[in-house]
């Protein structure tokens, strides 16, 4: 609880900051209509986590599947007009924008505060967002990547990879990966409203009717207040900090166009500058002082220079000051990494291989192999590679993916109570429809999923770096070469 709470700033509440505007305008306010409603219920994952009051989206699923189902959506669709509206008493608002929070453990003994909130207030949100969507986009794009974006986190992958890899060699350019000090639970709800009023005229009442008090977050039935930041169980708290947090990015992008960094998009809270130091010194310097108006600060912790080549010039006087520098030539962003094969496969055989050991060990340990094969196959095999297997070339990591795979089959053979032959592991990598397991081969697939990954954000990246040439066809063409030279090793086999 001491720790939640020190993760939990104490601040004036927002709606005072905000009375010389006025009360917000409702002519803006988008229409809800039950279709909306119900694909936004829809969209919640079933067995999907409870607010304080227990209400879950599975409840909302059930009361729409029942006889009386286009009554339930004709009211829900009334109650969640009246919070857009920002109509609701505001008596209930601490209560119904407040949350069930949880501590998740991480490294050095801290804890990630975890906030799951109402479901009515969730569902208000999804569908405020869907109805705010492209104006939002047209705000914040190309800058912010990690709302209003599809694979907004693989195009910054390949977007800087490549950038990464044209400046390689190149004494005096660097990349820089900037982290802000517990940053959603930190930045100013009054400046964060007031960008929602500027930016979407839709979304005021309701934003200041959930963000304008202190709301109450419940530890295990002990309460305590959040008055600053925006709740991570909210699904519109992503659009809210990244409106606060794009007033700095565009700073950096301000000034002349040599002062300005080649590189420069956020995902979230993760900023990625790169460019000459000069640029990356002036374009801190702008970032830093766009984001203290908002209530944010750096994290010197988790804000890294890593200069292009080995003898980077890095002195004093021109590189930004306070930060860890980095000769390697590579580094991670957004969990992946960035690098020689040798660092790739380590980042993969650490983060992914290792760290997926002790689970495939449990569910090997468990006495229903039925339960075991089902956990194995929709959360311990393929999807736990696969996001590496898409934004990191195959060549680079392909021993730890193949390391990978050998931990699967270990623990399907742990779950068949014996060692299986090579054919039927093969069996076990095809779909169920083919009469297999479903347990796909990470080594294998790795190619297709980076093509798939590469062409699905190709105007992405070239939106974010004029100069990314990574062509889908050469990318495609490596695909055909590898599978033309399987194909080829297949033939030769000796037939079973």
């Amino acid at each position: 609880m001491d720790k939640l709470r020190a993760k939990h700033p104490r601040a004036q509440p927002a709606l005072a900051a905000l009375l010389p505007l006025g009360p917000p305008a409702r002519t803006d306010v988008p229409d809800i209509a039950a279709a909306d409603v119900v694909a936004a219920v829809r969209s919640f994952r079933r067995g999907s986590a409870a607010g304080p009051s227990g209400l879950r989206g599975d409840h909302l699923r059930e009361a729409l599947s029942s006889a009386h189902g286009d009554e339930v959506a004709a009211h829900l669709a009334q109650v969640v007009q009246l919070l857009a509206r920002g109509d609701a008493p505001l008596e209930v608002a601490p209560h119904i924008a407040g949350a069930a929070l949880h501590a998740l453990p991480k490294r050095g003994g801290d804890v990630r505060p975890i906030a799951v909130g109402e479901t009515l207030r969730r569902l208000a949100s999804k569908c405020l967002c869907q109805a705010v969507r492209e104006p939002a986009q047209q705000w914040l794009s190309p800058l912010q990547l990690g709302v209003t974006v599809s694979l907004g986190a693989e195009a910054a992958v390949h977007t800087a990879r490549h950038c990464f890899h044209r400046n390689s060699g190149h004494a005096n350019k660097a990349f820089l990966t900037i982290d802000f000090e517990n940053a959603f639970n930190s930045v100013d709800r009054a400046a964060m409203l007031r960008e929602v009023r500027l930016r979407l005229p839709g979304l005021p009442p309701y934003a200041e009717w959930c963000y304008g008090h202190h709301s109450r977050l419940l530890f295990e039935g002990e309460p305590l207040t959040s008055e600053a930041g925006v709740q991570q169980g909210d699904p519109l708290g992503p659009l809210l900090f990244a409106l606060a947090l794009q007033l700095a990015l565009r700073a950096v992008r301000s000034g002349p166009w040599d002062q300005q960094p080649e590189l420069a998009f956020a995902y979230l809270d993760d900023v990625c500058l790169a460019g000459s130091l000069p640029q990356l010194r002036t374009a801190l310097g702008r970032l830093t002082a766009g984001a203290r108006q908002v209530g944010l600060a750096l994290n010197p912790a988790k804000c890294k220079l890593t200069t292009t080549s080995h003898d980077g010039l890095v002195d004093p006087q021109s590189s930004p000051e306070g930060l860890t520098v980095d000769r390697s030539g590579a580094f991670t962003l957004l969990r992946a990494a960035i690098g020689n094969s040798t660092f790739c496969t380590a980042h993969t055989q650490l983060h992914r291989v290792d760290a997926s050991k002790p689970l495939l060990e449990a569910l090997g340990a468990l006495d229903d192999p039925q339960t075991g094969l089902l956990l194995l196959r929709e959360c311990a095999s393929f999807c736990k590679v696969a996001y590496s297997a898409r934004v990191t070339p195959p060549a680079l990591h392909i021993a730890a993916l193949s390391a990978f795979d050998a931990e699967v089959r270990a623990c399907l053979e742990t779950l068949c109570t014996g060692p299986l032959p090579s054919q039927a592991w093969a069996q076990a990598s095809l779909s169920t429809n083919a009469g297999g397991l479903g347990l796909r081969h990470a080594s294998r697939h790795a190619m297709a999923g980076f093509v798939a990954s590469t062409a699905a954000t190709e105007e992405l990246c070239k939106g974010l770096d004029p100069h990314y040439t990574l062509s889908v066809t050469e990318v495609v063409g490596a695909f055909n070469k590898k599978f033309c030279q399987v194909t080829a090793s297949r033939r030769q086999r000796p037939a079973l």
